[in-house]
């Protein structure tokens, strides 16, 4: 197992165990997994590629990342 896919492994992990957690790659990296940063974006994007985590823009702007949020019946992205 390449260390992208032990990084996103250990990602899951840490939103099952923290589901409002919310930060940014490097917060990620850095806080979250203590990965080089490359292999936390790596690791990011391979979950938001596969709807496991959505991202936004934070107060200041930045790029913050979470686990996705189930659609709610009422959520209009979830309306056919």
């Amino acid at each position: 197992m390449d260390a992208v896919t032990q990084t996103a492994a250990a990602l899951r992990r840490y939103l099952l165990a923290h589901p409002d957690a919310c930060d940014t790659v490097a917060g990620i990296g850095t806080w979250w997994l203590h990965c080089r940063p490359d292999v936390a974006g790596a690791a990011v994007a391979q979950l938001v590629a596969s709807g496991e985590m959505e991202f936004s823009s934070g107060l200041d702007g930045q790029t913050v990342y979470r686990a996705a949020r189930p659609l709610q019946r009422s959520d209009p992205r979830g309306a056919a």
